[in-house]
């Protein structure tokens, strides 16, 4: 039986379930993957040899694989309801879809082996990837009709993304001989892009409308308060990517100190959701959730550690990106999938 006409003021439904949902059993299967090759690297992330290239490999499994699939999985899904802007199309999202599995399969193996040329063919595909995930969402914030700053988020997110991958490719291109670049510092700066600028600010917007939600929570979001976020967040990334590649400590520690303002004050807004929460009791994806938030304060607890001591690396270095990339990000994930999986997956078997 077909569904009732939307009404006019009512907002967009989401994308047609199997969209999201594909994208999810991406992140889920990458998972799986990653928890192998975390087995496997253990050794070296014990002994802080993080250049290894099965730790490059298995932590692009986690952040392409696990990740990225989870996130644009979600903007599928929460743009047209957020934002009141449907996507562009369901099959270019697809297209997108497999275009980054691909390109992350790829680019796993690449790293594994340490075969450059492959690194650059994923690279490629993975762009392609991104470009058509970004065409199917990233319009939303200039024809949103509520929630304008959660766009801001969206936006800000993929400029980081857009970013990460320009410093993955000066890195294959230094590789393959054809520039020079900076290790330390650009890895540094490609990390933080990926984790706190497309992971954690993509979270940040959409967890201002999910969690509060999640709780039934009475502290409703605060626009000016997030674009404040937001502001800190973009100026201390460009300003501490740029003092690691052209390392240049003054600017790492006034990027470092912004980058610090913003997690404090999100880490405010979520307690403070927390506090006026009206939920019987905790389910499995309130309490991922709230494991999420517990080590994303470890994690920018390890952050200061790292900025104050500056060591050139090591199991400290290790513990912060696991913090930072299994504490908090996985875990979120891993809470959202629990509260919209069934409810996507109920309404692919009713159509």
């Amino acid at each position: 039986m077909s569904s009732p006409l939307r009404q006019l003021h009512e907002p967009p439904t989401g994308a047609p379930p199997w969209v999201p949902l594909a994208w999810f059993g991406g992140a889920l299967a990458w998972l799986i993957l990653s928890a192998l090759g975390l087995y496997c690297i253990a050794p070296d992330l014990a002994a802080g040899n993080l250049y290894s290239p099965r730790v490059f490999a298995v932590t692009h499994a986690l952040t392409l694989g696990v990740l990225t699939s989870a996130v644009l999985g979600a903007l599928h899904q929460f743009i047209p309801v957020v934002m009141g802007v449907p996507i562009r199309h369901p099959r270019v999202a697809i297209a997108g879809f497999w275009l980054s599995e691909t390109g992350t399969a790829l680019l796993v193996y690449a790293l594994w082996h340490w075969n450059l040329r492959l690194q650059l063919g994923a690279w490629i595909i993975f762009f392609a990837a991104v470009g058509a995930g970004s065409w199917s969402v990233l319009p939303a914030r200039r024809r949103a009709t509520q929630n304008r700053y959660v766009g801001v988020f969206v936006s800000v997110g993929h400029s980081a993304l857009g970013l990460a991958m320009f410093l993955a490719l000066a890195r294959i291109g230094h590789g393959l001989g054809w520039w020079e670049v900076s290790r330390d510092g650009l890895l540094v700066a490609h990390l933080h892009l990926g984790l706190v600028g497309f992971g954690t600010l993509t979270a940040v917007g959409f967890g201002s409308k999910m969690i509060p939600a999640f709780l039934r929570s009475s502290a409703a979001p605060e626009p000016a308060r997030f674009d404040r976020i937001a502001g800190l967040a973009a100026v201390g990334l460009i300003v501490f990517s740029a003092g690691a590649i052209w390392n240049r400590s003054w600017l790492v520690w006034i990027g470092g100190f912004l980058l610090l303002l913003s997690v404090v004050q999100h880490l405010a807004v979520i307690v403070g959701y927390w506090k006026s929460q009206t939920v019987p009791r905790l389910d499995p994806a309130l309490g991922f959730i709230g494991a999420a938030v517990l080590w994303y304060a470890v994690a920018a607890g390890l952050g200061v550690w790292l900025l104050v001591t500056r060591p050139p690396g090591g199991p400290i270095w290790a513990a912060y990106v696991l913090a930072f990339l299994l504490g908090w990000l996985i875990h979120l994930i891993l809470g959202v999938l629990h509260r919209i999986g069934p409810r996507l997956t109920a309404n692919l078997l009713a159509l």
